[in-house]
């Protein structure tokens, strides 16, 4: 499968989590918060990123444990609800090309074929 193919527009991302939407998730988390601001903050940097990224791109990132405490600090069902899977940044990330030479994403990912510390860098295009 080609590069393109995989990435999707950011028409289609901005119409997933728009602007207005970012802040109003980010606003009503902050005056709701309760427990760790630092992991709050985590939460919204996780969330800005995946607008940039997708969602597959922070599941490369973070562990499911992780993904689920954040969506509990933002007051979010899921990132999947409110994040595209893929954007046309996706592909930067090199878990989200590792994990695809390995044809099943998630066995991938969930099964530790991607080595977390370069599932996290961010390569040239």
């Amino acid at each position: 499968m080609k590069r393109d193919e995989k990435a999707i527009s950011f028409a289609v991302q901005e119409k997933a989590l728009s602007d207005q939407k970012l802040l109003e998730i980010i606003k009503n988390a902050c005056h709701e918060a309760e427990g760790d601001c630092g992991v709050l903050e985590s939460a919204v940097g996780a969330l800005c990123w995946g607008r940039v990224v997708g969602w597959h791109g922070l599941r490369t990132m973070h562990s499911s444990r992780t993904m689920k405490r954040y969506e509990k600090y933002l007051r979010i069902k899921s990132f999947k609800t409110v994040l595209p899977a893929r954007t046309e940044h996706s592909i930067r990330m090199y878990g989200i090309v590792l994990a695809d030479k390995f044809k099943k994403f998630w066995q991938a990912i969930s099964g530790g074929l991607v080595p977390a510390g370069k599932a996290k860098r961010i390569v040239e295009m």
